[in-house]
């Protein structure tokens, strides 16, 4: 990795997904601008063909020993994985265009929580007591950041 090698692992992890978090910022705040001039879903389409072409070039360079389309075994949870990840970018780029930017973005990071129950349901994985506690208090975080008219009153708009 380059200027992170002498790095232990979990500071390397850190450093990755701190700037994982800043990129998703920078793109949330393009997105929103520009969807005053193109729609969501085209939008949406034309990260999916850079990224397309980035991957592709990735994997020229890298050689991928399964293929390109990875072992046989996981091509089913592979396509399941992009054709969810194309709806859920899209649906969030559509959020961004109709939404001011936080609250959109708030939203979005009740994603962990969801991705917790999903788990339990479909993978066995436990959920316990803390689990419900945490996955409560990030909708109240997202309610009282969001400030829905619903709830707040319209003054809260």
């Amino acid at each position: 990795m380059g200027c992170l090698d002498g790095l232990p692992p979990y500071a390397v992890g850190l450093v990755l997904v701190l700037g994982s978090a800043a990129a998703f910022s920078v793109m949330s705040l393009f997105v929103h601008i520009l969807s005053n001039s193109f729609g969501a879903f085209t939008i949406a389409s034309v990260r999916f063909v850079i990224q397309s072409i980035c991957a592709c070039a990735w994997m020229y360079v890298t050689k991928p020993t399964n293929g390109w389309l990875g072992h046989r075994d996981n091509r089913w949870p592979l396509i399941g994985r992009g054709v969810f990840g194309f709806l859920g970018m899209t649906c969030y780029y559509f959020s961004l265009a109709h939404l001011p930017l936080g609250d959109a973005t708030a939203v979005m990071f009740t994603n962990p929580a969801m991705t917790a129950v999903l788990a339990y349901f479909l993978l066995g994985e436990s959920f316990g007591i803390a689990d419900g506690l945490a996955m409560f208090l990030c909708f109240v975080g997202v309610i009282f950041i969001a400030r829905p008219s619903s709830i707040f009153g319209e003054a809260a708009s």
